[in-house]
């Protein structure tokens, strides 16, 4: 399966090449950039002449987000644990003595810090399967989380109680807090999610 998916990347990424698709800036769509760093040959990480933002090319459109996410997504985070796994790590608070490690304490520290309440509203957005929001729930805060998985969001509602949802259009906000971590990397458009997060 990984070696597949590594497959259909670069298969993906030199027809982005030859045709000259998924070079402009994901935030402000400016054309122009400069190459940072390269892998693989097909895949660059460039920064914007224009906002300066980071990006990785070719990039990919919503599309071809949600059909990665649905199915072929498999970084270490995103592993959706089995029965075994999830009780040991609701035991330990996601707390992992060796491999990863999916406590957010310190998180919740810092939301502290800034003065948010338990009982403030919060999204987190990009939950995958939940082991953020339940933690966020448990400390205190009204958790709604968004994921573009659906396999993921189901298994956040069904095996930690976590009220996740597919879609953009299901969150119901106002909301106190936008939590998001290690997704904006994901997204095809940093300024549409950055104007989602203020909305």
């Amino acid at each position: 399966m990984i070696f597949l998916t590594k497959v259909k990347y670069l298969l993906s990424s030199l027809r982005k090449q030859v045709v000259k698709e998924g070079f402009s800036c994901p935030s402000c769509g400016h054309s122009e950039s400069r190459k940072v760093d390269q892998k693989m040959m097909v895949t660059a990480l460039r920064r914007c002449l224009n906002c300066r933002l980071l990006f990785r090319t070719p990039t990919t459109s919503d599309e071809e987000n949600r059909r990665f996410y649905q199915r072929e997504y498999t970084e270490n985070f995103t592993m959706v644990p089995d029965c075994q796994q999830l009780e040991d790590l609701l035991k330990t608070s996601f707390v992992v003595s060796h491999g990863r490690n999916y406590n957010i304490s310190h998180y919740i520290n810092i939301l502290n810090a800034f003065g948010h309440k338990t009982g403030n509203r919060l999204l987190d957005f990009g939950c995958s399967w939940g082991y953020n929001s339940w933690q966020l729930q448990k400390a205190g805060y009204q958790v709604q989380g968004y994921d573009i998985s659906k396999a993921r969001s189901a298994y956040a509602r069904e095996h930690l109680g976590v009220d996740v949802v597919c879609s953009l259009e299901k969150i119901q906000g106002p909301f106190d807090i936008f939590f998001c971590v290690n997704v904006i990397e994901h997204v095809p458009s940093v300024s549409g999610m950055i104007a989602f997060a203020w909305s």
